[in-house]
């Protein structure tokens, strides 16, 4: 899987990121012990985290708003505590696709989707989804919380529609053997 390194912008990202989390980590912790998400960008709001983006993360939120997809739902952060994993779960039909930007503390984790697991192996690394398929991210780590960025977009073939959403008698063929995109 490809890293951000190579755009230039991941070093920074990943410094930015360690002085948040410095800051902030002990009061992120304590309102959500196992997982916690935080909201970047949503479409409901149509608008950028200001505290988070203007603040503390501002090269992570100005290279997504140069480099995303109009096709875009929301753009959040996620931290998976050690030795913890998500519940499996899916999004019932196949109208999105996610993205996994590991930023910090990848060695331990690792994304369950369908029957096909990937262990993640270094920061900045990317891992795509059919978020149909059942999925899971866990933290075998004995210490240090996993942080992502997760880039959730509308599938392909929805994106080129006006209105971005399926009728109801519509659904899409799995066209690949393997819920994770290569």
């Amino acid at each position: 899987c490809p890293r951000a390194g190579p755009l230039g912008l991941f070093p920074t990202i990943s410094n930015e990121f360690q002085v948040f989390h410095q800051r902030h980590r002990d009061s992120l912790r304590s309102q959500h012990p196992d997982v916690l998400v935080l909201d970047l960008w949503s479409v409901e709001e149509g608008i950028w985290n200001d505290i988070i983006c203007r603040i503390h993360l501002p090269t992570l939120c100005d290279s997504m708003v140069t480099l995303l997809p109009p096709s875009v739902v929301a753009v959040e952060m996620l931290a998976v505590s050690p030795r913890f994993r998500t519940l499996q779960r899916n999004f019932e039909d196949n109208t999105q696709i996610h993205l996994y930007m590991s930023l910090a503390q990848s060695s331990g984790a690792w994304i369950r989707v369908g029957s096909d697991s990937q262990r993640l192996q270094q920061d900045g690394e990317f891992h795509m989804f059919d978020a149909s398929f059942d999925h899971e991210i866990g933290n075998d780590a004995a210490m240090e919380e996993f942080w992502a960025v997760v880039v959730r977009m509308l599938h392909p073939s929805l994106a080129s529609r006006s209105n971005g959403y399926l009728g109801k008698s519509e659904q899409f063929d799995v066209v690949t053997p393997t819920a994770f995109y290569h």
